[in-house]
């Protein structure tokens, strides 16, 4: 922070793009959904009671809304930490801000969706000490792994359609869309394995 010429330097670059800001933020915010392992444990983390679960009066759905807010609400903190050192190095706009947090949000939920996936599909139930279920849980490596690679294809995409000189509201709208789409096709597979592990569970 204290050296001027380079802060200088970085500001040049940014007025003359300063869409860069929202797409970094977009993608760092989506990247923490997928790294803040809270949804790629979450079934993983009820361990042997996870049976419980379906003697509960609680649809499937509300229980995949309900864990994906919880993961979200972790991410609500980073999101908070990113905006606020973006806007202490006054690198940011309202417009940006509304841009981050809304994409980085859908984002951050198909990342969770696919954690969920991940982690329902082959939960850890069996451990004796709470960290083992997220610290040594290779399920977190399996969504990051798969998540790496969605995230790195709408990465690739959205440098195509800046090099193509597309409209960046056009850009920010592939996106949005990209994300709602994963959003729901993934949320059906996620339901029905969800409905399907409860009915095997004992």
């Amino acid at each position: 922070s204290g050296q001027e010429g380079s802060m200088e330097a970085l500001n040049m670059v940014i007025q003359d793009n300063p869409h860069l800001v929202s797409l970094v933020g977009i993608g760092f915010v989506t990247v923490l959904g997928m790294m803040n392992s809270v949804g790629c444990t979450t079934f993983s983390r009820e361990g042997r009671s996870l049976w419980i679960q379906r003697t509960m009066p609680i649809k499937a759905k509300d229980q995949i809304f309900g864990r994906v807010l919880s993961s979200l609400f972790v991410q609500f903190i980073g999101i908070v930490v990113l905006l606020g050192s973006i806007a202490f190095l006054r690198l940011i706009s309202i417009e940006s801000i509304f841009w981050i947090i809304i994409l980085g949000i859908l984002g951050s939920i198909v990342m969770t969706e696919l954690g969920m996936i991940v982690d329902i599909f082959r939960p850890l139930l069996d451990w004796d000490n709470p960290q083992k279920a997220m610290k040594q849980n290779l399920n977190v490596l399996i969504s990051m792994g798969i998540g790496s690679l969605y995230l790195f294809g709408v990465g690739y995409l959205a440098v195509k359609l800046l090099n193509w000189k597309m409209n960046i509201l056009f850009i920010y709208g592939i996106l949005g869309l990209i994300f709602i789409v994963s959003i729901y096709g993934l949320y059906i597979p996620l339901k029905r394995l969800v409905e399907r592990q409860f009915e095997l569970l004992e």
